[in-house]
């Protein structure tokens, strides 16, 4: 119900509880900085396999945001909570056996395109979107990189 009557959703940790901001305003990114880099650390985690749907940072890759019913049967998520819409994109690392490999290719950047929040995203947006977020987290997530 929340979400038919609020516009954006706020996601902080208070001791071991989650506190979740229903508002009105403009979305703006779900989690504070910190809270997003120990998701992207905990992608290396023994359970993690494959890859996931994570909160989407929107103030800095709003071109990855997809539409909040955009879904892949297979595909987990992490970090998003049912409590309401948090921003989602697809994440460009997956698990494979014990490390986190960076895998961006033209079957994921499609995939982005055709289920973009933003009409107006071109692909060349969110390759760009996809530079800066490797760039912005590679000290944090150490990954492999492949091609296929």
């Amino acid at each position: 119900k929340a979400k038919k009557y609020f516009k954006s959703i706020k996601v902080s940790k208070k001791d071991d509880s989650n506190i979740i901001e229903l508002s009105n305003n403009i979305q703006k990114n779900p989690y504070s900085k910190k809270d997003f880099d120990d998701i992207i650390k905990s992608l290396n985690d023994k359970y993690s396999n494959s890859r996931v749907f994570l909160p989407c940072m929107i103030e800095e890759y709003e071109h990855l945001r997809i539409k909040n019913k955009s879904s892949i049967p297979w595909v987990r998520s992490k970090g998003l909570s049912n409590y309401g819409s948090i921003p989602k994109m697809l994440s460009p690392y997956i698990k494979e056996d014990d490390k986190l490999v960076l895998l961006i290719n033209d079957k994921l950047k499609k995939w982005v395109f055709d289920n973009r929040y933003n009409k107006d995203t071109t692909l060349s947006n969110i390759e760009n979107s996809y530079t800066k977020f490797i760039q912005d987290l590679k000290e944090i997530t150490h990954v492999t990189v492949i091609s296929r």
